[in-house]
């Protein structure tokens, strides 16, 4: 249960009890050296301020600060508030972005649009960027799809099909899967960070550097497609898988305000008649470099989407039935 919050934390019973322990501690350690009774409540209501104070400056520094996924397990499961699950069910808008309209940079400085045209008798797209305090107009001319702003407005993110070189039908280029692409403003320079699967929808974490998201991956071979969740560097194209699973089905996923955590619904079994059912999904957390996988829940529900929020320690779950429930978490007691 919840009885404080702010200064970037939630309180919950055991918390608050542990503190009230040290607080008896002490008052019973001073009641034993036989102090005088104004004494004794002076330096009682002392400990006491310093005993809230802490707590609250050590709520402070965030719930997460310095904690990793495996350290985490859930404490309670409550019924949400209203505001808490605005937009859990805006899969398109969190892992696609804007589809349509305009987009403005991080700072509002800039905006960036897709502009379908005509060339030659050829339908093109393009990716254009309007900096409105120089007045400058960029266009990258190229076929960009559910471009994304960085968090500090440097680089868009965007997909682009791959062309299957070689290949037509009826004089029509054929394409395979769609890569996630970085344009960084200030050099001009695009360049490819994925290779070799197929990529959903995707989420920039909040140092900019990092982005996560959803990918399947066809295997011929075994005839079988590996869907999962993974993050890659920008800028070194260093890929890491977070989990992965034989599926057909999707990862729906949402990152730690301080963006080192990543927590996901992963599907375990599925039906196919003939779209595809999920009948089996938990609630994961992960460490943003794939270590401390850590699994929060098993239940005969299907965990379907799930949102971070902005206090670190509250996650809010969708399940396929259309219940919305708050997952509290806590760090485990050693």
């Amino acid at each position: 249960m919840e009885i404080i919050k702010g200064f970037g934390d939630v309180f919950t019973n055991d918390d608050v009890f542990d503190y009230c322990r040290v607080f008896l501690y002490i008052l019973i350690l001073l009641r034993r050296v036989r102090m005088g009774r104004l004494l004794y409540t002076i330096v009682g209501g002392f400990m006491c301020v310093l005993v809230v104070s802490v707590g609250i400056l050590g709520a402070e520094g965030g719930f997460l600060e310095g904690v990793s996924a495996e350290d985490l397990e859930v404490d309670t499961i409550v019924e949400p508030e209203v505001r808490d699950t605005i937009g859990i069910s805006d899969w398109i808008e969190y892992y696609y972005g804007r589809t349509i309209g305009v987009n403005l940079s991080p700072d509002s400085s800039m905006a960036m649009w897709v502009e379908d045209a005509s060339v030659d008798k050829k339908q093109e797209r393009f990716l254009c960027i309007m900096d409105y305090r120089t007045k400058e107009l960029k266009v990258l001319k190229r076929r960009p799809a559910m471009p994304r702003w960085s968090p500090d407005g440097k680089m868009i993110a965007f997909l682009e099909r791959r062309p299957r070189e070689g290949e037509f039908y009826n004089g029509y280029q054929l394409y395979g899967e769609d890569e996630l692409w970085i344009y960084e403003l200030a050099t001009g320079k695009v360049w490819k960070v994925t290779s070799g699967m197929d990529v959903g929808g995707y989420v920039w974490c909040s140092d900019s550097r990092h982005i996560v998201f959803d990918y399947g991956i066809c295997d011929t071979v075994a005839r079988r497609v590996i869907a999962g969740v993974g993050v890659v560097d920008v800028y070194t194209g260093e890929f890491t898988c977070i989990d992965s699973a034989v599926t057909l089905a999707d990862f729906h996923y949402s990152v730690s305000p301080d963006g080192r955590m990543v927590a996901y619904t992963k599907p375990f079994r599925e039906e196919r008649h003939p779209d595809i059912y999920v009948t089996d999904a938990e609630l994961f957390i992960a460490n943003i470099d794939g270590t401390g996988r850590n699994q929060l829940m098993e239940t005969e529900g299907v965990e379907e989407f799930v949102k971070w929020l902005g206090d670190g320690r509250s996650l809010i779950v969708e399940y396929r039935d259309g219940r919305v429930k708050k997952v509290i978490l806590r760090k485990k007691r050693k």
